[in-house]
């Protein structure tokens, strides 16, 4: 069995990314100007290392993202990890808010938490988050 270690930077509003790949420095995945285009490139590097596990370290402004990627049959778990009232109290995994945006499947493999807006509030969240796959 092989496993891959990921990683996706995407700044906030934008579709262009950094990503490195089992530590390989990072490189430039191509820029997007549709969100189809986003989606299309997601679902690409899910299938070529066949994921499973997606972390994604970010607000509900990517929502649209995760419910694509909940949608994939490759995707097992995605935890969100939510830096909503991170200077209010600590990481705490949660049940996702309800939106309208996530049908039952989809919400079935969310693992969500919120509090997590610093490295020691992330590496709380996901010691929970792990407990729970």
């Amino acid at each position: 069995m092989h496993f891959f270690l990921i990683r996706v930077v995407l700044p906030y509003a934008v579709f262009r990314c950094e990503i490195s790949i089992n530590g390989k420095p990072a490189e430039r995945a191509p820029g997007f100007y549709e969100s189809n285009e986003a989606l299309e490139w997601y679902k690409g590097l899910i299938n070529k290392y066949n994921l499973k596990l997606v972390i994604a370290c970010a607000d509900w402004d990517g929502a649209w993202l995760y419910k694509y990627l909940t949608s994939l049959n490759n995707v097992v778990k995605l935890i969100w990890l939510d830096p909503f009232c991170c200077s209010r109290t600590e990481p705490k995994l949660v049940a996702l808010p309800e939106s309208g945006l996530f049908n039952k499947n989809e919400k079935q493999k969310i693992i969500y938490s919120i509090a997590c807006g610093s490295v020691e509030q992330v590496t709380s969240a996901l010691q929970q988050a792990i407990k729970r796959i």
